[in-house]
């Protein structure tokens, strides 16, 4: 009764991983991948078999907003981001085809209880679309303010050109 419990838990916590839109990787204290949802696979471009009981640091390579890769531990780095409050760092993973994709990414420990720390969950989300939708908005207040810029110097010249034109007229008339 307990082992089929235990079985049922352990497929309910499958289904509610996977569900999950986001990337979620669970990794060992030795950062070994032991759990990936079916976006992480989708994310990283590897089969569920290619993934577990390997590295994080074989499977994806990181690398911080200034394209410096960085060869410490990845999971120390996103742990301590997240202790401060820093979650919006941008990350890029290289993919198995080797396509570079921005993502953001959180993670937590993993605790068991009465033994401590067992591993870390990393949460990665695509900000492909973002960045994208980002750089449109960026655009899009450049064009509002030259728009601006152009109407009201439009506005000044014609000021200028109706003193013009007053004058003129009062010449013509004179």
């Amino acid at each position: 009764n307990y082992e089929f419990d235990l079985k049922r838990n352990e497929e309910h916590l499958s289904i509610v991983v996977d569900s999950i839109g986001d990337a979620v990787i669970a990794l060992d204290s030795k950062n070994k991948i032991i759990r990936v949802n079916i976006a992480a696979e989708l994310l990283a471009g590897y089969q569920l078999k290619e993934i577990v009981g390997k590295q994080i640091e074989d499977i994806l390579q990181y690398r911080d907003k200034a394209e410096k890769n960085i060869s410490s531990d990845i999971v120390s780095k996103v742990l301590e981001l997240n202790k401060i409050g820093n979650t919006n760092d941008l990350w890029n993973i290289i993919t198995k085809d080797r396509r570079v994709l921005p993502i953001s990414i959180n993670g937590a420990p993993l605790k068991g209880v009465d033994i401590g720390e067992i591993g870390t969950v990393l949460v990665c989300r695509e900000m492909t679309n973002q960045i994208k939708l980002e750089e449109q908005l960026r655009h899009s207040e450049k064009m509002r303010a030259i728009g601006q810029l152009s109407g009201g110097i439009a506005h000044d010249f014609n000021n200028l050109l109706t003193g013009i034109i007053g004058c003129a007229n009062y010449l013509k008339k004179h």
